[in-house]
């Protein structure tokens, strides 16, 4: 057991000297007891699985169309990629300040331009995709950590 537990350490540390390795190249310092921190967060809370089921829901609605008796347009997706998007917006907004390109930035981009033109049931689809591959990579890493310790 006592093994085990050594192998673990030693592949974090050398994992933890590749990555200082990888940012030393280019200038990047950051402390490593709070680099969870620097990263967009992984979560998999109850309003993560809530939101993305609000979203798969409204995708249904829109693709059946049922809300045409009672609005000209899917305003039920113009407002679920607005409420829904808000975790990609506000990783977007933080990372832009910060000055960092990120797939965020990118897919609110995305979702911007297509609310602008009047595509609501496309941005509710990159919405919800978007935010269902966040909750896979959640899993991912998280599956990866726990294979470490």
């Amino acid at each position: 057991m006592k093994t085990t537990s050594k192998m673990i350490d030693s592949a974090a540390r050398v994992v933890d000297q590749g990555h200082a390795r990888d940012h030393s190249s280019h200038g990047y310092h950051h402390d490593h007891d709070d680099h969870d921190q620097d990263d967009h967060d992984h979560g998999t809370g109850t309003g993560e699985y809530l939101r993305l089921g609000l979203l798969g829901i409204i995708v249904v609605a829109s693709l059946t169309g049922w809300w045409r008796p009672f609005m000209d347009r899917d305003w039920l997706a113009f407002a679920g990629t607005v409420i829904g998007g808000f975790p990609i917006y506000k990783e977007a907004w933080e990372n832009l300040l910060r000055r960092r390109m990120t797939m965020e930035l990118s897919m609110t981009i995305a979702l911007l331009s297509a609310l602008a033109i009047g595509q609501f049931f496309t941005a509710i689809v990159i919405a919800f995709f978007v935010l269902f591959a966040e909750l896979l990579e959640g899993y991912t890493v998280g599956g990866g950590r726990r294979a470490i310790e």
